[in-house]
């Protein structure tokens, strides 16, 4: 590990993450393996919040022999003070820890050995009682720090919810209150967090603007799920990257009790985090996970008078509105951190089920808290975008992994991918011309969206008379379908290449499909007896009729185009872009090897 100078890096984030747990943790177990290995390296830990209280106690801030624990009650009292008063409480304790650091630096020269400094504070306090929030950081004096870094912690707002609502904590109550209240809570910590990150981000915007070299202080979002290689990285100057991959069609893999893809791509995503960590401190989107409250369709109690309107509407539309429970879906990698190691976070005690969360879907919902669910559900979405917006952006490398993972394009991704691609034409981050994107795409996904593609279209065909079917009554099996497309697909060469390569196989493909469903029609008709052309059968030589080539147009011009590929299209601006189709899932491993051998020719 390579560090030339001392680093000092702040650390902002809101009460309920347990800062000074995460971090000492991180601090001792790394100056444990330093020692090991001979690496000069020492670590310090300091906190503002704890010596503005030791200030206002009138104990010695600098006298580290004291044994001090800090009181929730004692910072109260400081928040109640004038805002003047609590400013300078806060000015005094930076004052003090700038002034030990650089005492302690100095000495350590003399030893040549390197310091890294982690000075943490709440870029912005809560007040409960006032509903009041209060930034007391002091711009003229943040400079003195000479900051490399500010990272921003955060955590999903279930587990700060269930630590601040302990004996003295932010959001404990000694009785029984209503499930609205905790919705509510809630989603002030979600406003909470979302003014951190703000606050956080505006001061590294001021520091820049002050320092000769624009663009020296670094400022990076950082979940406690992250493991410690990902800090690490972060300090040691390594790129960052993101690692964008589908979320919601695992889950509906796992609602369909689909597990062997599920566990097959999860797999993969442990695989590519331990390959990646090697070169990148790298972000995963799961390291929050919140979106996750569960709203279900039903039909009101109070239907409409004339209930054969019912019968004359296609079923599921007509009177159905959403309910939202207080239900949570699993967590991603929910058994990792109930007994976190290697991580930041520590284990807060939520496990799905508290005081507002149950384990299972109660008949009935009170309509009050159906609405606040929703609500909070919906500021969820809103942040789950704009917090992987930022992610994308602190990164220089993202890496596309399974985009269309079981035949079906992550909008998540897709959109992640957007604004990527969007950050170097408009030179909305620095130094972006050295972002890089590597995207992984297996033959097999490929596969899979062409088939569900084909199915998709022939029931358009069908539903619209394209095509007749005998029983119109009857839906359509989607498992003919697809047996029908995948004989079609062994029999084809799927060497996928670049854009022109996929139009021509979905050609192919199409032709292929008519050359064997004319040549065989009786068997066909046979093992799909729901099929019918409306036209007279061709010899396989006779040009397509006018039909045909609509269903052809139809075809090439589908989502998978349009949506897909042209989504891609703005990674080819990027000199280093990798587009990685491999011959088969299992190969997976090559396109780490890959990105480490571009990687290794960068640096």
């Amino acid at each position: 590990m390579s560090i030339l100078n001392h680093q000092r890096i702040a650390i902002t984030g809101q009460s309920g993450i347990r800062i000074t747990g995460s971090l000492k943790k991180f601090i001792e177990a790394k100056q444990r393996e330093y020692k090991r290995n001979d690496i000069n390296i020492v670590f310090g830990y300091y906190k503002v919040e704890e010596d503005m209280e030791k200030i206002f106690s009138g104990i010695d801030a600098a006298d580290e022999s004291i044994d001090f624990v800090q009181n929730p009650d004692k910072m109260t009292e400081i928040l109640n003070l004038p805002y003047v008063e609590i400013k300078s409480y806060w000015d005094k304790a930076l004052i003090g820890i700038i002034k030990r650091i650089e005492q302690s630096e100095h000495q350590l020269e003399e030893f040549h050995q390197i310091k890294i400094s982690f000075i943490a504070f709440h870029s912005v306090f809560y007040h409960k009682r006032t509903n009041e929030y209060l930034s007391c950081v002091n711009h003229q004096l943040l400079p003195k720090l000479n900051l490399s870094k500010i990272i921003t912690l955060i955590d999903d707002i279930f587990d700060i919810h269930t630590r601040l609502q302990k004996p003295r904590g932010l959001f404990y109550r000694n009785y029984q209150c209503s499930s609205e209240d905790l919705i509510l809570d809630l989603m002030t910590i979600q406003d909470w967090r979302a003014k951190e990150v703000m606050i956080s981000r505006y001061l590294t915007q001021q520091l820049n603007n002050e320092t000769s070299v624009k663009g020296s202080v670094e400022f990076y979002v950082f979940a406690v799920k992250h493991p410690y290689i990902c800090l690490e990285n972060l300090i040691r100057g390594k790129p960052s990257a993101y690692l964008s991959h589908p979320i919601s069609e695992v889950r509906r893999l796992e609602k369909k009790k689909e597990m062997k893809l599920v566990s097959e791509l999860k797999e993969q995503m442990k695989v590519s985090t331990q390959e990646l960590s090697d070169e990148f401190a790298t972000f995963l989107p799961t390291t929050i996970d919140e979106f996750r409250i569960v709203v279900m369709s039903k039909l009101p109690k109070r239907l409409p008078k004339n209930k054969g309107l019912l019968k004359r509407k296609v079923k599921g539309q007509l009177g159905k509105e959403d309910v939202f429970y207080n239900v949570l879906l699993k967590r991603w990698d929910e058994e990792l951190y109930l007994n976190p190691r290697d991580i930041l976070y520590e284990y807060s005690g939520f496990s799905g089920i508290d005081r507002l969360w149950v384990e299972k879907i109660t008949r009935n919902m009170e309509c009050g808290t159906s609405t606040l669910l929703k609500a909070l559900r919906s500021r969820i979405s809103d942040q789950v975008t704009v917090r992987d917006y930022i992610l994308v952006e602190q990164s220089k490398t993202l890496i596309v992994f399974r985009p269309i993972f079981n035949g079906n394009i992550s909008g998540g991704v897709e959109e992640e991918n957007e604004y990527f691609a969007q950050l170097a034409p408009y030179k909305l981050i620095e130094k972006a011309g050295e972002k890089n994107v590597y995207i992984y795409c297996p033959k097999a996904d490929i596969l899979k969206l062409i088939g569900n593609n084909f199915n998709a279209q022939l029931k358009h065909c069908i539903t619209n008379k394209i095509f007749t079917c005998e029983d119109y009554s009857k839906q359509l099996k989607k498992d003919h379908l697809e047996e029908m497309y995948s004989k079609i697909a062994k029999a084809e060469s799927m060497d996928v290449v670049d854009k022109n390569g996929l139009l021509n196989i979905l050609e192919s493909i199409l032709i292929n499909h008519y050359n064997v469903f004319y040549s065989n029609f009786e068997s066909l008709k046979q093992s799909h007896p729901f099929l019918k052309i409306s036209s007279p059968l061709p010899t396989k030589k006779t040009p397509l009729s006018g039909t045909e080539e609509t269903i052809r147009k139809r075809y090439l011009d589908s989502i998978f185009l349009k949506e897909f590929l042209e989504s891609f299209e703005p990674f080819y601006k990027y000199k280093r872009a990798k587009f990685i189709i491999p011959e088969e899932t299992s190969n997976f491993k090559s396109f780490f090897a890959e990105i480490s051998k571009t990687i290794s020719q960068l640096h």
